[in-house]
């Protein structure tokens, strides 16, 4: 009965996305759902991205925005080598310091400043990254978690206890964008859908992941691809395309669950 659901969703999902394509005139939907090569090449490629992962929370993507302040972001933390940053900054507060030099920072005094928090977060990820040799060395590591469902979320889980901030969905978030395809991230969209749908019984990241898992073993897919089916669905954010559309979660949820009904 679960996997007929699960099926039953899935088919519904994706050809809902492909709806919104034709009419938004998106061709090329394969690009957002397969990926057929690590989205990295260098030690400081994987630190790049967790360092953007990083901030994919609450207020702090409108606060820090990664991606407006890469070029001055690269520089400050020396293209993102995570020996050269610990070599430069011997604390947070130290990075902190030169943020505020750099960038217009609010309440700059405040403990649960995003800057500072972002700069804790930068530093523990920093130390934890430097224990890796070079991409392979961590390719390595990733792989002793690829056993099963259990053992692959232990790795999200260890990141989450290793580097401040980041949490089990942007660890999942990370992973996933470097291009680790059985990685999902259970965000307020998927764990909304996936909650109101019937897929499971609480919005906990970890109950939401678990089921992300197994409907993509159900329907033979990635964890990835059906990640993407519900975002891009739910967020409207077509950023291959640099289009942003009108989305409506509620009534996506609505009109699937008249379909399961069926």
């Amino acid at each position: 009965m679960v996997l007929d659901k699960n099926k039953k969703i899935f088919n519904f999902a994706y050809e809902y996305l492909k709806n919104i394509c034709k009419e938004n005139n998106i061709d090329n939907l394969s690009q957002y759902l397969e990926i057929t090569e690590k989205k990295y090449k260098s030690l400081n490629d994987i630190s790049e991205q967790f360092i953007s992962s990083l901030q994919n929370k609450s207020m702090s993507p409108k606060v820090i925005n990664f991606k407006k302040n890469k070029s001055k972001l690269m520089l400050i933390l020396k293209d993102f080598n995570p020996q050269n940053i610990l070599k430069e900054y011997k604390s947070s507060e130290e990075l902190y310091n030169v943020f505020l030099h750099n960038f217009d920072i609010k309440n700059s005094q405040s403990p649960k400043n995003l800057w500072l928090g972002y700069s804790k977060s930068i530093i523990s990820l920093s130390k934890f990254l430097s224990a890796f040799k070079n991409k392979k060395d961590f390719e390595n590591f990733v792989k002793i978690f690829e056993y099963n469902l259990y053992t692959r979320a232990a790795l999200p889980m260890l990141l989450e206890k290793e580097i401040y901030g980041l949490g089990f969905a942007l660890a999942c978030d990370a992973l996933k964008e470097l291009g680790y395809l059985q990685y999902a991230k259970p965000d307020i969209h998927l764990k909304d859908v996936f909650y109101k749908l019937g897929l499971v019984e609480n919005k906990e990241d970890f109950s939401t992941y678990k089921s992300i898992l197994n409907m993509a073993e159900t329907v033979s897919k990635t964890p990835y691809y059906v990640d993407k089916i519900f975002w891009l669905i739910c967020s409207g954010n077509f950023y291959l395309n640099d289009l942003t559309i009108k989305s409506d979660r509620d009534k996506f949820i609505e009109n699937c669950k008249k379909w399961i009904l069926k």
